[in-house]
This record gives C-alpha cells, sequence and structure tokens, in this order.
C-alpha cells in the first residue's frame, strides 16, 4: 500500500495496534507555492502528545507513516497543519485504537 500511491483508501477509522496508519494527503497554496506541512498526535482531549513525522517529496503528497504499536488502546487525533506567508489551513483526523 505504501508504495502505490493508487491504493484505495479505507473508510475504516478504527485500527489494530499491529497496523499502521498510512495517510497520504495534498496541500496547496495560491501561486503554486507548497506550503510549510507539520503534523502532531492529539490525544482525545486534545492535549499534544508527540510530533508525527511527515514525508515530503517534490510532485507526490505528503506522507504520513505512522505505527500504532507505541500507543495504547483509546482515541486519537493527528492535527495537520499547514502554513504559508498568506495563511494557515488545519485539519483533523480522528481514529481509534483498538486492543
Amino acid at each position: 500500500v505504501r508504495n502505490n500511491p493508487d491504493a484505495p483508501p479505507t473508510a475504516a477509522r478504527e485500527f489494530s495496534r499491529a497496523e499502521r496508519l498510512l495517510v497520504r494527503l495534498d496541500a496547496y497554496a495560491a501561486g503554486g507555492a507548497r506550503p510549510e506541512v507539520s503534523a502532531k498526535l492529539l490525544n482525545r482531549t486534545g492535549t499534544a502528545m508527540a510530533d508525527v513525522p511527515i514525508q515530503a517529496a517534490e510532485g507526490k503528497p505528503y506522507l504520513i507513516d505512522f505505527p500504532l504499536a507505541s500507543l495504547a488502546a483509546g482515541e486519537y487525533i493527528i492535527q495537520v497543519d499547514a502554513k504559508t506567508e498568506s495563511g494557515a489551513a488545519q485539519q483533523m483526523i480522528g481514529f481509534k485504537v483498538g486492543t
């Protein structure tokens, strides 16, 4: 799935600790500029727990490849922030880790 950019996404939002969360995303800015994108892992109350690494390759979507093994069972959010000189945008991705 990681090497196939055309792999179909899943609508599931509940995963096991044995899985990895793979998120592909695009971020655009006026004039074709590429925004600065960052991500954080939040707990269910919105408290930041850790930075989430994002891979960026020219001409390809941003990629988050996040292993879930270190997380306890529960609900989490990945907060993605995109910033340029002209503004900022934010997206929240909620998911649940089961046993």
